[in-house]
Order: structure tokens, then sequence, then C-alpha cells
């Protein structure tokens, strides 16, 4: 009994998960990147080759806006720090997306758009 209870207690969280799927050209060669996103509440879990998860930092009808900060020593020299964030944000009404890095030390920083399905 207690079991179920749990369970209906649980339904409604489950049910609230968005999840989306986007693509956009790659940083290196332009082949297609594919993300599966999944936005529980204040966090998003993006699959892929490295999974990440995102702080949800806007979720409302016209958007979501996601990021991932960092800042830790630097892994190829000490005196280089690594620094930044990736964002990620997608126009729910025109099922866009966008995806930028701002990290210390690159000055391309580069962004790269795309699409995506629900």
């Amino acid at each position: 009994m207690r079991f179920i209870l749990i369970s209906i207690l649980l339904l409604p969280s489950i049910a609230m998960a968005e999840q989306y799927i986007c693509s956009y050209p790659n940083y290196t060669n332009g082949a297609p990147v594919t993300l599966r996103i999944k936005i529980n509440g204040t966090t998003a879990t993006i699959d892929g080759k490295f999974p990440m998860e995102y702080k949800v930092l806007e979720n409302n009808q016209y958007g979501v806006v996601l990021a991932y900060s960092f800042s830790s020593e630097g892994t190829e020299s000490p005196k280089q720090n690594d620094v930044g964030l990736f964002g990620l944000a997608i126009d729910k009404v025109k099922m866009k997306m966008v995806r930028g890095n701002i990290t210390h030390g690159d000055m391309a920083n580069s962004l790269r758009s795309g699409s995506c399905t629900k």
C-alpha cells in the first residue's frame, strides 16, 4: 500500500519532465551533433557522448535557457585554468536552438544554431 501511495505522489513529477532532441553542426567539421535533453525542475540532463547536467535558468512557454559552468585548475597547464560556461537556449515557439561557449582564454567562443523536436 505504501508503494502505491508513493508512486501516485511521484507520478506528477515524472509527467512534468520535458524532453527535447536537438541537433546542431559540431565545431570541428560541421557533422551533426544530436543532444537528448531532459528538463526536470531546476536541472536539465543532456545525454550523449559527454553527458552533462545543466542548470535551468529560464523555462516558460516561450523558451528554455540552460547553463553549465565550471572553474577548475587547468588540465594542460596549471598556468591556464579552465573557467567558463556552456549555454544552450531553445525557442519553444520556433523549435530552434543556439549553443555557445564562453571560456577564459578562448577568443572564438563560437555559437552554433540548430533545431529541436519534442
